[in-house]
């Protein structure tokens, strides 16, 4: 992610799966003043994450949780993905499947 901001990092992460490990990463890739968007969620007694606070409060970074989505956002989510909305290709079938965790 550095390389691909120049050094400044993203300004905005949404993290959209169920991993403690993707949710921790994403302090990492925020850049100053950087918001984090937390949208999937962890069964209830599996969802602590080790967050370092001084990372949120020094680099000034937003962190907030969403819920709920229906399948025509999931479409419209593809839709992105497979027009390189972002310019950076990656192939979305390597990303999706039908397993849930």
């Amino acid at each position: 992610m550095v390389a691909l901001t120049e050094g400044r990092g993203a300004d905005v992460v949404i993290v959209a799966c169920s991993f403690t490990q993707a949710q921790e990463q994403a302090l990492s890739l925020a850049g100053k003043g950087g918001s984090i968007n937390f949208f999937g969620g962890f069964p209830l007694h599996q969802s602590n994450v080790f967050i370092d606070s001084n990372v949120i409060h020094r680099r000034e970074i937003s962190v907030q949780g969403s819920h709920g989505s229906i399948s025509d956002d999931t479409a419209e989510a593809l839709k992105v993905l497979a027009r390189n909305f972002f310019g950076i290709w990656r192939p979305y079938h390597l990303y999706l499947s039908s397993r849930f965790y």
